[in-house]
C-alpha cells in the first residue's frame, strides 16, 4: 500500500521531469570525460611509441574531452534542427 500511494507516483513525478534527464545526462557526460581522461592519456602515450611525452598525451585528453564537450554544444543544435527537418533537406 505504501509503495502504491508514495514511491509508484514519486517516481512518475522524477522520471517524467525533463530538468531530471537533462542533469542524468549532464553527469553521465561529466562521467565519461572523467574517465577517457585516465584512459586515453595512457594509451596515447603507449601507442605513440615515444612521439607523445606523458604531458602531452595528458593535454591532447584534456583538448579531446573539451572538444567533444564543445562540439556537442555548438553542434548539437545545428544537429538536431538538421535531423528534424530530413524532408526538407531531401527537396
Amino acid at each position: 500500500v505504501i509503495i502504491t500511494r508514495n514511491v509508484l507516483p514519486s517516481l512518475r513525478s522524477v522520471l517524467s521531469n525533463g530538468t531530471f534527464w537533462v542533469v542524468a545526462i549532464a553527469h553521465s557526460g561529466g562521467l565519461m570525460v572523467c574517465s577517457s581522461v585516465r584512459i586515453l592519456g595512457t594509451y596515447f602515450r603507449d601507442t605513440s611509441y615515444g612521439a607523445i611525452s606523458e604531458n602531452e598525451s595528458g593535454a591532447v585528453t584534456m583538448f579531446l574531452s573539451v572538444g567533444i564537450l564543445v562540439g556537442l554544444a555548438l553542434g548539437g543544435n545545428t544537429f538536431a534542427n538538421l535531423s528534424a527537418n530530413a524532408q526538407a533537406r531531401k527537396k
